[in-house]
């Protein structure tokens, strides 16, 4: 798990956790809501309601977001949700009070969640497909009032073609570059497992 993702979970389950028990619904409908895209991840009101700074807010979203997922997506009881949790270090001993009653509020709904999950997934089953991909490197340059350069940046231009008329288009820098390579990889590493899984399913000789 990246350290500022790390971090940001950190800090959203340390507010859940002192989230108002009838503010929990709240914060778990935004999530669903947000899931299915009816609806931004961030509320305006939100902030007020739970007496958090916007940014905190965002935080604790993610963190519910996270857990949500979680229960939406996988057959862990919310003892093993929190376990993890607190075995990969965002949630701290002094705060699962709050997180086990959230996780029993969501394990209530599970069947509800995971139909939102299944809808979401349905719903972008038929999307563009990927066809060509354009990239180049731009050099930024930054000058001091003289019109002398002071500084220099190299950012990585992208621009994706789709078998639909639309075009992404989008700058990198060299982290964003590398990141998004790592992740790559990793979804590869998937790929292939997955191809390996769905032979090993085949019967012989059948295509």
């Amino acid at each position: 798990m990246p350290e500022p993702f790390r971090q940001l979970l950190k800090r959203g389950f340390s507010f859940l956790s002192r989230v108002r028990p009838e503010a929990d619904a709240r914060v778990s409908d935004i999530v669903r809501r947000s899931v299915l895209g009816a609806g931004p991840v961030e509320d305006e009101g939100l902030p007020a309601e739970l007496g958090l700074s916007p940014e905190d807010t965002s935080a604790v979203l993610a963190a519910a977001s996270f857990v949500l997922m979680a229960l939406a997506t996988t057959p862990d009881t919310p003892t093993n949700v929190a376990e993890g949790l607190q075995s990969s270090g965002v949630l701290s001993e002094a705060d699962p009070g709050g997180i086990d009653r959230f996780l029993s509020a969501a394990f209530g709904a599970r069947s509800a969640l995971k139909e939102t999950v299944q809808r979401a997934r349905i719903a972008a089953a038929t999307i563009p497909a990927f066809t060509t991909l354009h990239t180049s490197v731009d050099l930024r340059v930054n000058f001091r009032a003289n019109a002398e350069v002071s500084a220099t940046v190299p950012v990585l231009l992208v621009h994706i073609d789709t078998d639909s008329d639309q075009e992404i288009c989008f700058q990198m820098s060299k982290d964003q570059l590398e990141i998004t390579i790592e992740r790559l990889k990793a979804v590869l590493g998937r790929i292939e497992a997955a191809e390996r899984w769905a032979e090993s399913k085949t019967p012989s000789g059948r295509t």
